[in-house]
């Protein structure tokens, strides 16, 4: 694994986890100049993230999910030795552990009481009975869950890593600035993710312009904007952001007038 070099800069890192077969893990890099923080071009690099290993694999064995998570730490310190970066948090679309049997994680009672629709995470017995359905049956059951196997490893090997990690999740960023009004497939869905990010990460929306997003990350636009998206996440002031995880594990949202509302009722 490549040293850390003597003389770097801060950044921080978001990642939109997706673990389709074959897919390159999204990922985008923030850093903080002088009078600016600017993303970089990952997409140009010589260093690539790890492909996404399906959801059959991640079901059906546990040691995936650990490896996948290992090659994405390898990333990161590949990409600090080339740009001559120094990563010093992280945030990720991801929950960052199971549930506890019977239990919803306090940070999704949050999005409960603030009407924000998600897909609840499972406890391991609620896996073991995904597990045993598709084993069973030969369904698609778990769909929308079994990717969350991955960023439980990857949460345990960024900080192992000594990397803070943070969770997030888009959607929520979206409605904390009335983004989440139109779909992100849409020109108008795109336009006000871009200025929910320029504002978030200090760039113009004129600088990020379509053809440099595509150079920042792999994966569908979509899946770029949710990475830069965690990117300037983790970039928030402690003034300019809420947690509603817990002491141990933070999910942060941005403190926006809407998000600051909604937790006060």
């Amino acid at each position: 694994m490549p040293s850390r070099p003597s003389e770097s800069v801060d950044a921080v890192i978001g990642i939109d986890l997706a673990v389709r077969y074959g897919k390159r893990l999204p990922v985008c890099a923030l850093v903080s100049g002088v009078k600016s923080r600017r993303f970089v071009s990952l997409r140009t690099a010589k260093a690539k993230p790890p492909r996404g290993p399906g959801n059959a694999a991640l079901i059906g064995n546990p040691h995936v999910a650990i490896a996948y998570a290992m090659k994405a730490v390898e990333y990161l310190r590949d990409i600090e030795e080339e740009f001559s970066l120094k990563v010093g948090r992280v945030v990720i679309d991801a929950p960052w552990s199971h549930a506890q049997e019977d239990a919803i994680r306090p940070a999704e009672r949050r999005l409960d009481s603030m009407g924000i629709p998600y897909y609840r995470t499972p406890s391991p017995l609620a896996f073991d009975r995904i597990r045993e359905e598709r084993r069973t049956s030969g369904n698609l059951s778990g769909a929308n869950q079994i990717w969350m196997l991955a960023g439980f490893e990857l949460f345990k090997a960024i900080e192992g890593a000594g990397i803070e990690c943070i969770e997030t999740y888009p959607f929520a960023v979206w409605w904390a600035y009335g983004a989440d009004a139109t779909n992100k497939s849409t020109s108008e869905g795109y336009a006000a993710r871009v200025k929910a990010i320029s504002v978030m990460a200090g760039e113009s929306p004129g600088e990020l312009t379509s053809p440099h997003i595509r150079t920042l990350s792999y994966g569908a636009m979509h899946d770029v904007v949710d990475a830069m998206m965690c990117a300037s996440v983790a970039a928030l002031e402690m003034n300019q952001r809420t947690d509603i995880g817990t002491t141990d594990h933070p999910f942060w949202l941005p403190a926006t007038p809407r998000t600051l509302n909604a937790i006060s009722k």
